[in-house]
């Protein structure tokens, strides 16, 4: 961990307890988060949310995170032991979304993708978390997306679409995905 980092953000935070992680802290900067305003909160919010698949196929989102873990972030993101995370899915799956778009209508730039499930989410309303009540709300609908508590259309998850084919709740992460690019930029081939 890099101390002098972690000294940085918990002075300027007021923190003298939470013990912020140099994966954390790279992970953060990588999604563009910092450029946008002060998600900080949010973005450890989600660090310290587990991921969960519901559906089994979603349980690949968790292994290409792990993996991103060590081809992305080196010895730094190789080091952290902790469970696959929700910043670590929207960052992956921001990733992939880059990946389908290359050779179609364009590139989606992996932070534009990530502001992009991020805002889907409800989550950009969370600049500066400034409240206990407001903390909760995060979680609530970060928690709300794991449990697949979303509309049948996909409102309140990563990928909300105007006519979906199928019910998003039981669509897999990777479907959601492709049938969202098709419908909003027609990026996936």
């Amino acid at each position: 961990m890099n101390r002098r980092i972690n000294s940085r953000f918990k002075e300027e935070r007021g923190v003298e307890t939470l013990e912020i992680s140099g994966y954390f802290l790279d992970l953060y900067e990588e999604t563009g988060l910092k450029r946008r305003g002060d998600y900080f909160e949010i973005a450890r919010i989600l660090f310290e949310t587990p991921f969960r698949a519901v559906l089994i196929f979603d349980q690949n989102r968790s292994l290409e995170a792990f993996s991103m873990r060590e081809w992305l972030f080196g010895s730094v993101g190789k080091d952290y032991k902790g469970p696959v995370n929700c910043l670590e899915i929207l960052w992956s799956v921001a990733l992939k979304m880059s990946d389908l778009s290359v050779g179609n209508d364009g590139y989606l730039d992996p932070r534009e993708g990530f502001w992009e499930i991020f805002s889907n989410l409800g989550l950009d309303k969370f600049e500066e978390i400034r409240s206990i009540s407001e903390g909760r709300e995060a979680s609530f609908l970060i928690n709300r997306w794991l449990d697949r508590g979303f509309d049948r259309r996909g409102n309140g998850g990563l990928f909300p679409l105007k006519k979906p084919r199928k019910d998003q709740r039981k669509v897999e992460i990777w479907y959601q995905m492709q049938e969202y690019l098709e419908e909003n930029s027609g990026a996936c081939g």
